[in-house]
């Protein structure tokens, strides 16, 4: 997925929640911890979100442990 998609994917149901983290991961990958400070949610609330995203095959979990970071998939 590009930039460029995330209109139609946000269109696609999401949570408000899932919205607000998916356009800020279109602008870069991200981590947890500085995603949750700037969008004043909870990093656990933010991890949870982050990971239904993986599963719906929007975003790819990059690393392991807090050096985990999250970027849009790329389309097969």
């Amino acid at each position: 997925f590009t930039a460029s998609d995330v209109p139609e994917i946000v269109d696609a149901e999401l949570s408000p929640r899932r919205q607000r983290i998916l356009e800020q991961i279109t602008r870069g990958e991200r981590s947890v911890a500085p995603l949750a400070r700037r969008l004043g949610m909870a990093p656990r609330t933010v991890s949870r979100e982050l990971g239904q995203l993986c599963e719906l095959g929007l975003l790819e979990r990059i690393g392991r442990g807090p050096a985990t970071h999250y970027r849009l998939r790329n389309r097969p």
